[in-house]
């Protein structure tokens, strides 16, 4: 018994979906390792400015910033600053409620 061929779009749609969600989280986590929240809660700057205090790559971290302001995460400005939006705080060391160390425990090797 063959079954009928199906549509593979669906099931593009939902592997890319999965693949998005690693890189959301993976993103997260790298932003969150790097204590990217704490660092602007000084206020706002540049993906090379965040680069030279944590000693990530610049353009890299930028694409992240930018990948997580499209998320509302992260906001950028007209400057190419990126400041904290309330999500972002929750990742701040001292915030209430934090996320930051459960975002990291989910970016660690098991």
């Amino acid at each position: 018994m063959t079954s009928a061929p199906r549509d593979t779009s669906e099931l593009s749609a939902q592997l890319s979906e999965h693949m998005n969600g690693y890189l959301y989280t993976a993103c997260l986590y790298t932003v969150t390792k790097a204590g990217i929240a704490d660092h602007l809660a000084q206020g706002p700057r540049t993906a090379a400015e965040l680069g030279e205090q944590t000693g990530l790559h610049g353009p890299h971290l930028h694409r992240v910033l930018r990948y997580l302001a499209t998320r509302e995460v992260f906001r950028e400005d007209e400057h190419g600053r990126f400041a904290l939006t309330p999500m972002a705080g929750l990742l701040r060391t001292d915030a209430p409620g934090s996320l930051h160390d459960p975002f990291l425990m989910l970016g660690e090797d098991l």
